[in-house]
């Protein structure tokens, strides 16, 4: 039985700090959210705490992670309705695109897509075209 004890203590430990890691790299890796705390991917901009213009903040963002020149694109898109339609076209393009940062606004009916290389407008235009929505302007921003 005294072999045992150690064992419970080491668990112990363990559960108190893994969690306490696992936040830490997280954050360390730079999470791009929300003021209300929510991922910038999944926030809608609805709630009453998000006051932050997240363009800006996505400029930030970028600028302040990336060493080498961001490309950063505006998409007008017509028809978001909702956060699922925000994500369709997200994944749509995170499908498409290697290496990019993609973020839409239902609110704003736009999609900004961040890239540290020069994308194909028309390849962009097609990729979300063909989910269902209507493209608009294509701005590099």
């Amino acid at each position: 039985m005294q072999w045992f004890e150690p064992l419970i203590a080491i668990a112990a430990v363990a559960i108190v700090v893994v969690p306490i890691i696992v936040f830490f790299v997280k954050k360390k890796r730079g999470t791009l959210t929300c003021e209300c705390g929510k991922p910038m991917s999944s926030c809608t901009g609805d709630c009453d705490t998000c006051k932050v213009d997240k363009d800006t903040l996505l400029k930030n963002y970028n600028k302040s992670k990336c060493h080498s020149t961001s490309y950063v694109y505006r998409i007008e898109v017509e028809g978001m309705m909702c956060g699922m339609c925000e994500s369709h076209i997200n994944d749509a393009i995170r499908k498409r695109f290697n290496d990019i940062k993609v973020f839409s606004s239902k609110n704003k009916g736009e999609t900004l897509v961040t890239s540290k290389n020069v994308l194909n407008i028309t390849d962009l235009r097609t990729t979300v075209e063909e989910t269902g929505y209507k493209v608009g302007s294509i701005k590099l921003l």
